[in-house]
């Protein structure tokens, strides 16, 4: 099984990592830390059998010498949108610690965002979960959707 993780936070992406190895010890797991090193390696690998994502994301993947280019705070969904325009539809699963998204102009509660992504994604959206550092519930709502995927 082929999971990319598209997360800019190494310890919450580290975290997830092991939950996916724990759930599917051969599972192959690739690592994106942006918007837009996600998008290039959706465009690059054809075998992806879950994406695990992130909603807010810099642009560019962090880079002491460069610029990230501006934070993105609904990169995740951004990603899905295109996914869909390039026919590139591997199942989705959301995972963030954030409660709201979006822009004053555009606010999104997780629920809304969660309800958005349910409407516009039916085909490969397969659920938002809330991660939290001090919590587990997390760990076993990812893992059955894992599971789910793969069965």
């Amino acid at each position: 099984m082929n999971v990319l993780i598209i997360e800019d936070d190494s310890q919450k992406a580290e975290r997830v990592v092991s939950v996916v190895k724990a759930t599917v010890p051969d599972a192959n797991i690739d690592v994106c830390r942006s918007y837009q090193g996600g998008l290039k390696f959706l465009e690059r690998e054809n075998d992806i059998a879950l994406v695990i994502l992130d909603v807010s994301l810099p642009t560019f993947d962090p880079d002491p010498e460069n610029r990230h280019g501006r934070p993105r705070p609904l990169g995740g969904y951004d990603i899905m949108r295109k996914m869909r325009r390039r026919g590139v539809t591997p199942p989705v699963v959301i995972l963030t610690a954030l409660e709201n998204f979006g822009s004053a102009a555009q606010p999104y509660s997780f629920e809304q965002l969660r309800q958005k992504c349910a409407q516009e994604f039916p085909d490969y959206f397969k659920g938002a979960i809330y991660y939290s550092q001090s919590r587990t519930a997390w760990r076993d709502q990812l893992a059955d959707i894992i599971r789910a995927v793969q069965a």
